[in-house]
Parts: C-alpha cells; structure tokens; sequence
C-alpha cells in the first residue's frame, strides 16, 4: 500500500518533441549461437548464468505519455539433472506487465543443436500459487550440458523508482544494466553491496543512458545471524528532476512525508465519528495515563477485528469496523486517528525490513518505505497498528535497530503539513525480553529416574510468537503447545502434570507467560556399570550451534536483544555423589570496547545434598562485525555445549 501511494502524475509532457534512441527495439541475441564451454570452477554448480542483461527504458509515445519498457536476456548453463529440474522452465510475472513486446526462448544442447521455444506452448496463468499472473513454459531438449536462453521485452506500468536484486546462489557471468532516460527526466542510482555504480554513455546523445556492468558476481551463501537479502549486490533507483517542468527535485523525504500523512491522515467524518464510537467500546478513554490508554485500546481493537490482507480494497475505515475485518492501510488510519482523539501525540514511522533491505537515509529509495509503525515520543515506544502479535513497546524486531521516516504533523497557520526526519528506529533492551527455565529435579527408584518440576517463563519478544494467540486456540491445540513447550528436553518426557498462566489478551506482553508441570524424564538417565550418567545439560533444551569452516563473509545480525536465564536444582540421592562438577563452569564472553555484549555463563552451587547450576545467556548487541564472528560463535557453542553436560553419579 505504501507503494501505491507515493505516485506521479506529472510525467506526461504535452507538446513536448524528444529524440529517444529506443534501445529495446534493436537489442538481439547471437544468432548462430553455440554451446558453452565450462571452466572447472563452475562445474561443481547444478546450474549458473552466462549472461544477465537488463535494459529498463522509459520513452514517450506518439500521447506524449511515458511508458517503461523492459528488456531482459538471460542465458543459463546447466550442469546436472538436478539442473535441469529446477530450470527446464520458465516463470514470468506480468503483474506489472501491459504487453508482452516480444518473447522468444532456445535451447542449445551439449552436441551444438539449437532447439527453439514453440510459442504455442506459451501459456498464461491468471493467478499462479496465489501469486499473482504468469506467463511460463518449457524448454525443449534440455540435459546436462546444455544451455538455454531467454529474451523478452515488455511494456510495463511506470514507475519512478524501484530496486533489482542482482546476487542468487549461484554464479553470474556478464551481468549488465542499462537504465535509459528522455533527457528531461534524470533519475538516481545507487548501487549496493559490491555492485557497480553506473556510469554515463557518452555515445548515447539521444538520452540520459547509464551502465552498469559486473563481469562476474560470485553465488551468494546463506549465513546463520545474517541478514541474507540485505546484504545480497542490487541497485535503486528513483526519479530525482523533470527538466520541463521544475528545477525542484522530485521527491524528498519532506515530499514523501507529506504525501504520506495526507494518506493517513482521517477527514472523513464517517471514519472519524466510527472510531470515536469504538474508542468509547473500549474502554480506553477511562484510563488515566497515555501508555494505558492506547494499550487498552490496542487489545480491544486486536481481540474484535479481524486483521486480513484480503479484506476488501474499497472499504473505509467505518465500513471496516462495521463488518470487523480491516486491511493494514486503514489500521494504520484508525490508530493514528485514534491515537489524537486519545490526546496523544504520535508520528508515523515509515520503514524497512532490516534482513531483507536495509534502511537508506541518504538515498530516497521508495522501496525502503515497506511497513510503517506508529512512535509515541512521550512514551518512547513504538506501536505496529498491523501486525497481531505486536503490541506497543515492541514492535516487529526487524522494524528496530534501522533507520526510518519518521513524519510528524503539525499545523501552519490552519494548514496541516508534515515534518520528516530520518532518524534511528532504537530497540528494546535486552532486559525486556527473556526466556527463563526453573527446574527442580530429583530422582526415584532404585533406576533414579528423574522427575522435574519444569516452569517456563517468557517475556517480551521471547514470547512474541507464542503470547498473542495463546488465548485463541481450542482446549486441545493449548494441551498440545503446552506439552510441547514441556517436552522441549526431549519427547521421551512423561507430562504428569500441567499449568498455563497469564494469557488473556490484556495481559500480552505486559505479564509473562507462565507455563508450569511435573514431568518424568527418562532419556535423561543411563546407567554404566555402577555409575549412573545424568545428562543434565538437557534441560535447556536443543541449542543453536554455530561451526562453519568457510570464512564469514557477511556480518553478524541478531533480530533483537535478549536473554536467557536457567536455574536448575538437582537433588542428589541419598548414597551418591557427583564428581564432575566443575564440568557445570561456563563464562564464554565477547568484548567491545571494554564491554560485555553477548555471552554464555554458568556457575554452580551445593548446599548439603543439592546442586543450584546458574546459567546467564545475553545478546545485547544485534550487530556486529564479521571480524567478531569466531567471538561470537564462541558464545552461541557455549549453550550447545552445555547442552552435552553429563553428570556422574557414583555411590
């Protein structure tokens, strides 16, 4: 929705002749192609591109009206069968599509035949996997040692910025870009992560035509803690000056931010008399501070409509809450009306996914704008009016520790505009959010089997999946999760007994969720001889483990801060000992300059015939330099080995 509304309604030129080269209409592949051969190097790969070539170029037509054409040319060697599976097939989206220009397609087979795409066996799917359109069809004769290609040229719906990934796992060979431009419009490229910048053709007299080329971009690896699609190559773009129409720039983060709170902003009095009725409903007004007053309203609104993408586009806000189902558009616009009517400042924060692109101040790049959330400055909290398991205070962690709009409004002489800074989206304390385990373990029979008294804690963000939709499920999907949660040691556990406290919606991250029971633990013993083997490191639970050989080559991002607390009593039989308790001792610590920003510690104490173990875990900080990765893998190891401890009893 963002998207659609930052627009431009001032690209056509009337009376307006300007020389264009039209770069798609003459662009052509070999046409006496012939099989590639392969480099060693890439013949470990089940399959990687030859050749990569985008060409976007925006033109007038005979209207004096803009349209955006783009040509794509890609060219794939397959390696292998599994090759072959994954790419004898081609899926084209054109949901931004208004014509197909041209479509053609080849194979080039290992023996040099070249088998051309029969366009017949073009079809179109209205709406693929929920998807959206589709254009798609297969490839003829393709094996190992093969190539197949494609070219196509559409015409597309405008638009003045945008962004392409160009990284996959797997290498590319001859990636190029060409970005084509009537000379009055004069647009901005970035490029990210290692790809590279464009530069002017100065051949190119007609237009305004950036390249970009990259003779080879190495496959791109996933990395465990990395923010994987942000730190893929790519490149944004957006309009920046109309030469004909102004010598102002186009789109500012001020532009932006007035466009924005226009949309926002509730001026119809239907809406805004709606949202009062259900202000009252709720309860809201009656309380006496400003952070009680919009959660009250937050947890009546979240327990009473329904939040669905698929609700209707047409609706307003007081159709919406009349029929109890609303989109994330006009969630937006009932909280933030809600929020005035409630006394309450608060400015929209407009931002991105941190995993997935990061943030950029310094550049308007439209696609950074995907969510928005709501900053209450005399709260210091963030609320995120469209996503169910938020609640305000904590927002969606990858909406944190990033950048983004934040547009305030305010009123000049009776006119309402917008004041936009960007600024940094802080995140929560670590203290906040936390996921505690209190055991107390003792054993029985003569096998000393061990029984627990097992409660788990969870606060904050540890409990951001699980909290918010607790109190929804039925009495048997809440047995279910509850004895999940019980047997996180392992599913040989014996649930005897079992407690959930605190999951009223009105209690979402504001008290913890308490989960409690008495459980049997049988795959915690083994016997050896005369000793008995106690494998208590268990209790924890499974744990994350880092031991990768390769050199890291992105950097370290947690989603948020946090921590883990365990204390664990052990019982010891009467008739037993333990001798290998210092093997319980734990302090694994990563530095920054002169501070603790994550570690893994463990200590023990005996007081007559019981063993205390504390366990402290924290990740304060959520990122950090690739450089600190053995440091930090040295933590998160710690946890999993602690989860190996065995204690042995022996009489």
């Amino acid at each position: 929705m963002l998207k659609k509304i930052i627009t431009l309604s001032i690209l056509v030129i009337g009376n307006l002749v300007i020389a264009q080269s039209k770069l798609y209409l003459n662009y052509d592949w070999e046409r006496s192609p012939v099989n590639t051969a392969v480099e060693e190097k890439y013949k470990k790969f089940d399959y990687f591109t030859l050749k990569n070539k985008h060409i976007l170029e925006y033109a007038y037509d005979s209207n004096n009206e803009l349209s955006l054409f783009e040509t794509v040319h890609v060219k794939t060697h397959i390696n292998t069968d599994k090759g072959v599976e994954a790419k004898n097939k081609m899926y084209i989206s054109t949901a931004r599509i208004i014509e197909m220009i041209d479509l053609r397609a080849r194979c080039i087979t290992a023996a040099g035949k070249v088998i051309n795409l029969d366009k017949s066996n073009i079809k179109e799917i209205d709406n693929l996997e929920n998807q959206g359109p589709f254009t798609i069809f297969a490839f003829e004769g393709v094996e190992p040692n093969s190539d197949i290609e494609v070219i196509y040229t559409s015409k597309k719906y405008v638009k003045i910025y945008g962004g392409y990934n160009l990284q996959y796992s797997f290498p590319q060979l001859n990636v190029e870009v060409d970005f084509i431009t009537p000379k009055n419009l004069i647009f901005e490229l970035k490029s990210y992560n290692g790809f590279p910048d464009f530069i002017k053709d100065t051949n190119d007299v007609k237009t305004n035509h950036l390249t970009a080329k990259a003779m080879l971009i190495e496959e791109f690896e996933s990395e465990k803690y990395s923010a994987d699609d942000a730190n893929e190559q790519r490149f944004d773009y957006h309009l920046r000056y109309n030469t004909e129409k102004s010598k102002a720039k186009f789109y500012t983060w001020n532009t932006v931010g007035d466009e924005l709170l226009k949309s926002y902003r509730c001026t119809e009095k239907d809406d805004i008399k709606a949202i009062s009725k259900i202000l009252d409903k709720s309860g809201a007004l009656k309380k006496s501070t400003d952070y009680d007053k919009i959660a009250e309203f937050e947890t009546y609104f979240k327990k009473n409509i329904t939040f669905s993408d698929d609700a209707p586009n047409d609706l307003t806000v007081e159709k919406a809450i009349s029929k109890k189902i609303i989109n994330a558009y006009l969630l937006n616009k009932v909280f933030y009306e809600a929020s005035k009517q409630l006394g309450l400042t608060c400015e929209l924060v407009f931002t991105s996914n941190r995993f997935k692109i990061a943030f950029d101040g310094s550049f308007e790049g439209y696609e950074h704008l995907e969510d928005v959330i709501l900053y209450y400055p005399s709260l210091g909290k963030y609320l995120a009016a469209s996503n169910y398991y938020s609640r305000i205070g904590f927002p969606p962690a990858v909406f944190t520790n990033t950048k983004g709009l934040f547009v305030k409004e305010t009123d000049v002489a009776g006119v309402v505009a917008a004041i936009s800074k960007v600024k940094t989206i802080n995140p929560t304390d670590n203290t906040l959010s936390n996921s505690t385990i209190k055991a107390k373990v003792s054993f029985t029979g003569d096998e000393l089997l061990p029984v627990a008294k097992m409660e788990y804690i969870y606060t904050g963000y540890a409990g951001y999946n699980i909290h918010p939709i607790y109190y929804l499920y039925t009495a048997e999907q809440k047995k279910e999760a509850t004895e999940n949660i019980l047997k996180s040691t392992g599913e040989q556990t014996v649930v005897k007994s079992e407690k959930v406290e605190n999951i009223e919606p009105e209690f979402i991250f504001k008290k913890p969720l308490i989960i409690s029971g008495d459980v049997e633990l049988p795959q915690l013993m083994e016997k050896a001889g005369n000793k008995f083997l106690f494998k208590i490191g268990s209790i924890i639970g499974p744990q994350a483990e880092l031991y990768q050989e390769k050199t890291r080559k992105t950097d370290i991002d947690v989603e948020y801060s946090h921590g883990f607390t365990r204390t664990i009593e052990v019982e010891i039989p009467t008739g037993y000992k333990i001798t290998n308790l210092k093997d319980l001792n734990f302090n694994v610590v990563l530095n920054e300059d002169g501070k603790e920003t994550s570690f893994f510690k463990s200590s023990y104490k005996q007081e007559g015939n019981k063993i205390i173990i504390f366990i402290d875990e924290e990740y304060i900080t959520l990122h950090y330099s690739k450089t600190k990765y053995e440091e930090f893998k040295n933590v998160i190891n710690a946890a999993a080995d602690f989860n190996k401890v065995t204690l042995v009893l022996e009489k």
